[in-house]
Order: C-alpha cells, then sequence, then structure tokens
C-alpha cells in the first residue's frame, strides 16, 4: 500500500505523502518571497508549514500510519531495498555517488538504498528529527 493514500481509493498507486509533501515544497518555492525571512519569522513560517501539511491531511483524507513514515526515498519516491546494507557495503556503494561521513564508520549502523536512485539512508540525527516532526504534523503518538 501507498504511504498515504485516499479514503475510499481502493489502489495501492495512490498519492503518496511524498508526492504532498513535494508538491508543498513547490508552492512554497513558487510562493516564498525572494528575500531571506528574519530569523524571528522562521518558528512562524514552520508553524504555517505546519498547518498547510494537516489540511493537506484532512482534506485528501490521508491514512498516515508510522509504520510507514520514512519507507520511500525523499528524492524519488522510489522504494528501499529489503535488507539494510552493512557499512562496508554502503561504503561501496556509495563510491563516486555519495559521500559517507566516516564518524559513522564505527558505529552499528544500517543503511538503506533506494531501489530507482541509488541514494543511501542511515537513521541518523535527521532522520529521528524528520519522524519527530512527521509525528507531531500528522498528530500520531509515539
Amino acid at each position: 500500500m501507498s504511504l498515504a493514500s485516499g479514503v475510499g481509493s481502493g489502489s495501492d498507486e495512490g498519492v503518496t505523502l511524498a508526492d504532498v509533501v513535494e508538491r508543498l515544497k513547490a508552492i512554497e518555492d513558487i510562493v516564498r518571497p525572494l528575500q531571506p525571512i528574519p530569523d524571528a519569522l522562521n518558528a512562524l513560517d514552520d508553524t504555517v508549514r505546519d498547518q498547510r501539511q494537516q489540511q493537506v491531511i484532512d482534506t485528501f483524507q490521508l491514512k498516515i500510519s508510522e509504520d510507514q513514515l520514512m519507507s520511500r526515498c525523499t528524492k524519488c519516491n522510489g522504494r528501499f531495498i529489503q535488507k539494510p546494507l552493512t557499512v562496508d557495503e554502503a561504503i561501496e556503494a556509495s563510491k563516486g555517488f555519495q559521500i559517507i561521513p566516516s564518524c559513522l564508520f564505527n558505529r552499528n549502523l544500517e543503511f538503506w538504498k533506494c531501489t530507482d536512485c541509488n541514494q543511501l539512508y542511515w537513521e541518523g540525527t535527521q532522520y529521528h528529527n524528520a519522524v519527530q516532526k512527521f509525528l507531531s504534523v500528522c498528530n500520531i503518538s509515539d
């Protein structure tokens, strides 16, 4: 099933949350003023973005579950490989394509690769922050 599909769609090929987020980003890029937003307004900007995302979720009656969060590639909306890569496999897969920070080499991390664009992901600080943000915006409890 797709990450988030409309109620009653009856299709696994529905609109995904990644599609919705990508569309919101495109709209914001067009609407956002060309000059930088002062730091004092950044919190307000985040609040407005959260409200817009919630409005999209409500309007399209998207069903979002915690186990589906971060389950698609943020670059191409592709799916991840079924079995995680080891650090050595990730280093090999990233050659000439993506830089994996050396501070991750001694950690016991699993790496996930997109089957479409080969982008590598791991559960670091950005991952955990993004999950918490989605949980908050989507009103999903831990």
